[in-house]
């Protein structure tokens, strides 16, 4: 899908990220085009009543610097381009934007009735509202359809091979309606890439093909046993990732992305220096031709208070991500998006 139209769209955005400002950050901390690198995001979780804008703003404070993408989550009947996506792109910001095939109210879409969807049914309907409404919104996207799918929390949507089927209906139709400016994210749990057969679980069961795809993707997390299982012990990001790692050797013409990844906090100092080293490992030969994106998970663990991945968890931690955020390898967003 490497259109001249995408191309020229993803041009644009770099040239408006170098002159964004937003309040409280100086020029020097807009969001630049690095000569080499990869782009560095989050997905910002509300506290305490915050609005999304809100939550970003009072992390990118704390951080003391924009951050160059914003990860969201939308439901399957919600469109690209809401008030909150326009506000995050007019400050400079650009997005990954995640759906799932569950309606707002609750109702699950399953993988195979996508797949089957015929032109003229509401699902065929829903589809092309969701490509018009990304093709209208158009600036660049990173898009990832079901993510984690693999995950016991999908089970209810269907197999591996209706998941395939889902995902290229679903690139096919947002093709045939002229959508450019959409790079597809396939994202997968971290451990989906380290399981082999007969784990249904495994990554390659439900990779769709390199024709339906941009960036392979993954959500690594150091859980240092914080939701209570022994043999998630203390791990950096090298270990966990390279199971991936092998699994892109097998797609080269794919750049990866960490759709989320985060750690718990673990000794005083431990957390912070995961993360200098996360900022450390990517920009060494082996990784740093390979990734195009990485996004922070600031939130905590669903059900698990005690994983907490907040980026500000304490205050070593926070400066480590704000190190990691303002340094010009991690604010590539025009190699991201080309």
């Amino acid at each position: 899908m490497k259109t001249v139209r995408f191309q020229r769209l993803a041009l644009a955005v770099a040239v408006s990220l170098s002159a964004g400002t937003v309040a409280a950050v100086t020029s020097s901390q807009t969001v630049q085009a690095a000569p080499t690198g990869v782009a560095f995001g989050a997905y910002v979780a509300p506290r305490s009543g915050e609005t999304q804008q809100q939550a970003v703003e009072h992390l990118e404070a704390k951080l003391g610097t924009k951050l160059p993408m914003v990860r969201e989550y939308i439901s399957w009947d919600k469109k690209f381009g809401n008030r909150f996506h326009q506000w995050v792109v007019s400050g400079g910001r650009q997005m990954m934007i995640s759906f799932r095939p569950r309606r707002s109210n609750g109702v699950a879409v399953k993988w195979k009735d996508i797949a089957n969807a015929a032109s003229g049914s509401q699902i065929y309907n829903e589809i092309l509202a969701l490509a018009d409404s990304a093709k209208t919104f158009g600036v660049p996207l990173l898009v990832a359809f079901h993510h984690e799918p693999e995950a016991a929390s999908s089970a209810e949507f269907g197999t591996s091979a209706e998941f395939v089927a889902a995902w290229r209906k679903i690139v096919t139709v947002f093709r045939s309606r002229g959508v450019t400016n959409v790079k597809w994210v396939w994202t997968m749990t971290s451990y989906a890439f380290a399981v082999a057969a007969p784990d249904a679980r495994q990554a390659a069961l439900w990779y769709p093909g390199d024709t339906f795809v941009d960036y392979i993707g993954a959500d690594p997390y150091n859980w240092n046993q914080c939701r209570g299982k022994p043999q998630e012990v203390w791990e950096p990001l090298a270990t966990t990732i390279e199971p991936m790692m092998r699994f892109s050797d097998l797609h080269p013409s794919k750049k990866l992305v960490l759709a989320e990844f985060g750690s718990d906090d673990g000794a005083a100092g431990a957390k912070a220096k995961w993360i200098d080293d996360v900022r450390a490992l990517l920009k060494t030969s082996r990784y740093a031709p390979k990734f195009a994106a990485i996004f922070y998970f600031h939130n905590e663990h669903a059900g698990q208070p005690a994983c907490a991945w907040w980026a500000d968890s304490s205050a070593d931690a926070a400066a480590a991500v704000g190190r990691l955020a303002t340094d010009s390898f991690y604010r590539n967003v025009a190699a991201a998006l080309a």
